[in-house]
């Protein structure tokens, strides 16, 4: 047992040396890890804030077109709104909907064209989370009435069916934006009343 501690107090310098090394190295690397983690920190907190400003700047930008440059605005001449009155001419009346967007029964005329979205802009604003800020657009072209869906994120649904094209609209027809739930009907628009 005697020669076992001498050998052992003899290993014990290089055990040591040996230890600190082992120590250094392990220090060296935790630091590495520190750094690595901090900078993938930085990195995400910089891609949130480039998100949250490229948000900030489309939010910021004007739509297309002016409502009071629309066609049926007040900026449009007085004969071409008598013209798309008396020929496309039709209204939307709110079945159903989030409490925010209004009663059901709510009627929204429609005269050539209108926009559909939660932006101020749209023709007809929802204030529902599931609508996108422009998200769909209903125009009366050769004859008929269409709508269009503008990309949105949660879709335009037309008589329970997804739009993957513009559609043309009968009288009759089930508009499903987000929650509102409007029914389309070409006839009989000029006794509604304005949105």
């Amino acid at each position: 047992m005697h020669r076992l501690c001498r050998s052992a107090v003899r290993h014990l310098p290089a055990d040591a040396a040996k230890l600190r090394a082992v120590m250094t190295t392990a220090g060296a690397t935790d630091l590495l890890i520190f750094l690595l983690r901090l900078a993938l920190v930085v990195s995400l907190y910089l891609v949130v804030a480039a998100v949250l400003l490229a948000l900030r700047r489309q939010l910021q930008q004007p739509p297309a077109s002016l409502p009071a440059q629309r066609a049926g605005g007040p900026g449009a001449s007085a004969m071409a709104k008598e013209a798309m009155l008396a020929e496309g001419s039709a209204r939307l009346t709110l079945i159903e909907a989030a409490p925010v967007d209004g009663p059901p029964g709510r009627v929204v005329r429609l005269n050539g064209s209108a926009t559909i979205g939660r932006r101020p802009a749209c023709d007809v604003v929802l204030r529902d989370d599931s609508v996108s800020g422009q998200h769909a657009r209903l125009s009366y072209r050769q004859h008929a009435w269409q709508i269009e869906d503008l990309g949105s994120t949660n879709g335009t649904y037309v008589n329970g069916h997804r739009l993957r094209r513009p559609a043309t609209l009968a009288a009759g027809d089930v508009i499903r934006i987000g929650m509102a739930v409007w029914r389309f009907d070409a006839a009989g628009a000029d006794d509604a009343d304005d949105e």
